[in-house]
């Protein structure tokens, strides 16, 4: 390659230059850079015509001309400036970079004349571009990445080779080259970096374990970072024994991050390059903390996607174009092959399987009016989009004895990848029997589970295809939260009711799916911290108690109300009283349901059908009706019973005006008349303990929102009433709440025999 006149000392001046230089060669082109690093500033200083100064701050850079800023780059740095003066006239080339891999470059040139500045080139923004300057030209690299494995190592480049000729920018245009060609004419900016040892790439097993470690320790769905990595560098740390360095010439290992442009406090030191190439779990380390700096700009920088929860795939979307670049090219209504794209796409492929729905484009509110920055998404008229359910969360993180379903039918193999020996029909439980393997083939991203079904028989089966089929917590107000987070991305009113004991709650579904509202639960002196986590991720702004002080002291609700929240207590002097008070609130055309008010379970299972119906539950004594729900029933039109004699009387049922009665010889009895007789829908079958009340009283209002009903049964069997609803396979999907103490593993799985 011909050495150009090129010169990199920063802050000399041009006269100390041309010192150097034959006169023949004054008479030519003269090209100097300045670069730049993080946090600092540098400057040429051409005499009274002009003065030169570029500045990279922790987030923006800025190039100024005679005081005057011409360029700010937001949420990125600039990475040089090149001075070129041809006698005839002088050109400022500015190439800056988007904070993050750095893997997007703008390149952007104004000429000075007669002290006027002017916009003589705007290039669109290059993924994993590069910029090397030859003799008295610049010469543009924009790799193709349409058939590229990864952006590190495309097949085919373009080059715009720009002279500066009688005053004026002159291109080439942009011209095909193979990589190999690029390389020998350019090898001084890009390639890769050749150092004395000889390092080997782990096996892609062993890679894709280490990415889902770290991922899961991180709270990142492995998913996402498995296949941010394969984009980046197809799972490669080192090519031929050498460090991997990016076409760009920048980008390092595996992750490709690209020093100078992190925004890590770290970036800048020499031990950070030198373990970004010889360290592959230093880099991934790193690409992990790029990744959640951007996440963390969600609604601040960037929207947020539902409810903003880390473990759903799909509320990853903006903060994928934050880690590549807040660039036009990431706009998918300019461009379809953006950065995102491709990663959704690894994620739904045949190397993940993961089965995301697209994220809803045509909502997109991007607007670039900043206009020292053209090409900056900028976000701030829309921070908030919601994506269609089912939602996607990882399917990597499960553990032994977890019981899950495939959302398809799916082969059981002898072995990840192995031969078929067996099938999985979609919604069939499954006993996860050991941790998650890997195959050795770099076409396979997810992992494997061994399962076995009800029946006894066991293989392994694509993680991507299984969903956990219980909601539960270490608590009976942590299960209520797997339960809220299960059913809501956001609630604006959220329903508090006691842990302790059900009389106040037990009229609470009705309400609660009235106001889309999750019930939690709290302890009576105190408001556990995940439920109140829960609140704060539900975004709520309305809190409705169940009960009175009793069952939620007077220090919970100043505490509830302290966060500024509105705060109501539906509350009377008894349990009947407060279900008549809920039942005001609920409304209704005068239809009642009544249950007995001492024992939980009947009312419970017909909970999410008077939800589903807006129908209130009052409650009665066995033998004798309250007064305060005496007064409601009067002029109703409709009441339905639930329950036998034992729960309510003969004499109680003869009393009430139009009755009719559901129930079965047991609580189990009872449960399966409710669904048959009142044909309940059979979109999802919630298992719930029939022994104990709070996972059946949070669970109902989720049956009610997802067309479902609950399934009572023993912890340790399945009662022969609640067997028969389900030997028909007649619900959608079927999944346990509660533990494994309130409903055990077998039991669950004995569900789809």
């Amino acid at each position: 390659m011909k050495k150009g006149i090129k010169w990199t000392a920063a802050c000399a001046s041009l006269a100390a230059f041309l010192q150097f230089l034959p006169a023949a060669a004054q008479a030519d082109t003269i090209m100097e850079e300045i670069k730049v690093e993080k946090d600092s500033s540098e400057s040429m200083d051409k005499g009274e015509e002009m003065k030169l100064q570029v500045r990279n701050s922790s987030n923006n850079g800025t190039v100024e001309v005679n005081g005057e800023e011409i360029q700010t780059i937001e949420n990125g740095y600039v990475e040089k400036v090149i001075y070129t003066n041809n006698q005839e006239a002088a050109f400022i080339t500015v190439l800056s970079r988007y904070q993050g891999n750095g893997n997007i470059m703008n390149v952007d040139i104004y000429k000075w004349n007669e002290k006027k500045l002017n916009t003589v080139y705007e290039e669109e923004d290059i993924m994993s571009g590069s910029v090397t300057v030859e003799d008295d030209s610049i010469v543009i690299g924009r790799p193709d990445l349409e058939t590229a494995e990864s952006q590190a190592v495309p097949e085919k480049v373009e080059t715009n080779t720009i002279s500066f000729t009688e005053g004026e920018v002159n291109e080439s245009g942009f011209k095909e080259m193979s990589l190999e060609s690029f390389n020998q004419s350019y090898a001084e900016e890009s390639g890769e970096m050749n150092t004395l040892a000889n390092y080997d790439n782990p096996s892609f097993t062993e890679i894709n374990e280490l990415l889902t470690r770290k991922a899961n320790q991180h709270g990142i769905p492995p998913e996402l970072l498995k296949a941010i990595a394969w984009q980046e560098s197809t799972w490669r740390q080192y090519v031929n024994g050498d460090p991997l360095i990016g076409f760009d010439g920048k980008g390092i290992g595996i992750m490709q991050v690209t020093p100078g442009y992190t925004g890590l406090p770290e970036d800048g030191t020499p031990e950070f390059e030198q373990r970004l190439k010889t360290d592959i779990e230093y880099n991934i380390d790193k690409g992990i903390e790029i990744l959640l700096q951007k996440w963390n700009w969600t609604g601040k920088i960037i929207p947020q996607v539902n409810d903003g929860s880390k473990e759903v795939v799909d509320n990853w979307y903006f903060a994928l174009i934050a880690y590549n670049g807040i660039s036009k090219i990431n706009d998918p209504r300019e461009r379809s092959n953006t950065y995102q794209a491709k990663i959704f796409e690894h994620m739904n492929g045949n190397m993940g399987s993961l089965g995301l729905k697209p994220f809803p484009e045509n909502t997109l509110n991007i607007k670039y009016t900043n206009p020292k920055s053209p090409n900056l998404m900028i976000f701030t008229d829309k921070m908030k989009y919601q994506t269609t359910a089912p939602y996607t969360r990882s399917k990597e993180n499960y553990k032994k004895d977890d019981v899950v379903a495939p959302r398809a039918s799916v082969n059981m193999r002898n072995a990840p990848g192995g031969a078929v020996t067996g099938k999985l029909d979609a919604g069939q439980l499954a006993v996860i029997s050991g941790p998650i393997t890997y195959q050795e083939n770099r076409l396979v991203h997810h992992g494997w589970y061994q399962v076995k079904n009800a029946s006894g028989e066991t293989g392994y089966v694509p993680a991507s295809y299984l969903s956990l089929q219980r909601l539960s917590g270490p608590t009976r107000y942590d299960t209520a939260v797997e339960i809220s987070k299960n059913g809501w991305m956001q609630a604006e009113t959220v329903v508090i009711a006691t842990g302790e004991d059900f009389p106040d709650a037990l009229s609470g579904t009705p309400l609660a799916h009235k106001l889309n509202a999750p019930i939690l639960l709290s302890s009576a002196n105190e408001l556990p911290a995940r439920t109140e986590a829960e609140i704060n991720r539900l975004n709520a702004k309305n809190i409705v108690i169940l009960g009175g002080t009793q069952a939620i002291s007077k220090e919970v609700e100043n505490k509830l109300r302290s966060t500024g929240r509105s705060v109501e207590r539906i509350s009377g002097a008894t349990r009947y009283a407060t279900a008549g008070l809920i039942a005001d609130r609920v409304g209704g055309s005068g239809e009642y349901i009544l249950a007995n008010g001492n024992s939980y379970p009947d009312a419970l299972s017909i909970a999410p059908h008077a939800a589903r119906e807006g129908i209130p539950i009052l409650l009665t004594r066995e033998t004798s009706v309250p007064s305060e729900t005496a007064s409601k029933l009067r002029n109703s039109k409709n009441i339905t019973v639930v329950g036998g004699t034992s729960m309510v009387s003969g004499k109680v049922f003869n009393s009430l005006s139009n009755p009719k009665r559901i129930s079965g010889s047991t609580r189990y009895g009872t449960a399966a008349a409710v669904i048959n007789e009142l044909n309940s829908p059979k979109e999802a079958g919630l298992i719930v303990s029939g022994e104990n009340f709070p996972d059946a009283l949070t669970g109902s209002v989720l049956a009610a929102k997802q067309n479902g009903a609950l399934l009572l049964t023993r912890s340790g069997s399945i009662p022969s009433e609640t067997s028969s609803l389900t030997n028909d396979s007649s619900f959608q999907t079927i999944k346990a709440l509660g533990g494994t103490s309130a409903v055990s593993t077998n039991t669950v799985v004995n569900f789809t025999r």
